[in-house]
């Protein structure tokens, strides 16, 4: 979406700080105590506050913190397109490529050309908290995927560099990781939490069950191809103070006799705040798995530079 215009919801205090918070002015001010570096005076004489984008790490100005502009329900953050000095510097390239200043659909196979830091930051939250992509993916899709896939699709991530995809980000980690992945075969892996997607295999997919155990499986003598995709990563941007919105689409085929057949669409919404809500619980507050961690740092560890480690 071409030509929407630039703000957002969001914000974070220093290029290195990782998540984001909603602007808003009490906590705003708590989290600057209102000093120099975040509030200053424009030329005008007038008093501005900057902070910085989450997703960009370029400079931000606050929009309406005190005072909000006609037809603004809530204050927002503007890109401010220039350096700030000892917060933050303008980086056009990563400005350019930011869904908060130009929402855009991306080419799946467009890549950047060179490592950045948004693309190391995007590989330090996929490993360090894999077990809750995984669990947002389940809870989204009703999918388990077995560990065997899990792995399978950690290693097609890596084959192609999906953390230097053009329309990969900080906040939409878990999706971009299965938007990134090939079709993968559903037999054998548990589907009952998605009693849409249950049915259809079971009514569209000839000779497919769904087991007691939740497990897609065969009925006996009967062989059936089927599989799940993620599709058409979209971005949406539709009033001035933020709220972008982000999906994609799951889509469940079986291939019958060389001929390709839908059993199953689902639009994915994706939650950030979701997410960054389970980065943010204190350590030894809900559960976590480890040894998805282990298995995320097993395939992708090594592309982490080691300053970032």
């Amino acid at each position: 979406m071409v030509g929407a215009v630039d703000g957002m919801d969001i914000y974070k205090l220093t290029p290195n700080d990782s998540g984001f918070r909603l602007i808003e002015r009490a906590d705003f001010e708590s989290r600057t105590a209102k000093r120099e570096r975040w509030y200053r005076t424009n030329s005008s004489g007038e008093g501005v506050q900057y902070a910085v984008c989450p997703v960009c790490d370029n400079p931000i100005q606050i929009i309406g913190l005190y005072r909000l502009p006609k037809h603004v329900r809530a204050p927002f953050g503007k890109h401010a397109c220039k350096t700030i000095p000892d917060l933050a510097s303008d980086d056009e390239a990563a400005r350019e490529r930011c869904p908060y200043f130009k929402p855009r659909q991306h080419d799946q196979h467009a890549r950047k050309t060179t490592e950045d830091t948004q693309s190391q930051k995007i590989l330090e939250i996929l490993i360090t908290q894999f077990d809750r992509v995984e669990y947002i993916l389940r809870k989204q899709t009703g999918i388990r995927f077995s560990r065997a896939k899990l792995k399978s699709m950690l290693e097609t991530y890596r084959e192609t560099r999906g953390h230097l995809y053009t329309g990969a980000t900080v906040i939409n980690v878990p999706w971009i990781f299965a938007y990134m992945s090939n079709a993968t075969a559903l037999f054998k892996q548990h589907v009952s939490n998605n009693e849409a997607l249950t049915e259809a295999v079971v009514q569209k997919v000839e000779g497919a069950q769904v087991g007691v155990d939740g497990r897609v499986a065969n009925e006996p003598g009967c062989w059936f191809d089927l599989s799940v995709s993620f599709i058409h990563h979209r971005y949406k941007k539709d009033k001035e103070e933020g709220g972008l919105q982000e999906s994609m689409a799951m889509l469940v085929t079986s291939e019958r006799k060389g001929v390709l057949v839908d059993v199953y669409k689902q639009v994915i919404e994706f939650d950030h705040q979701y997410f960054q809500n389970l980065i943010d619980q204190p350590d030894g507050q809900g559960y976590r798995n480890m040894e998805l961690v282990a298995l995320a740092h097993e395939v992708l560890g090594d592309l982490i530079r080691r300053g970032n480690a």
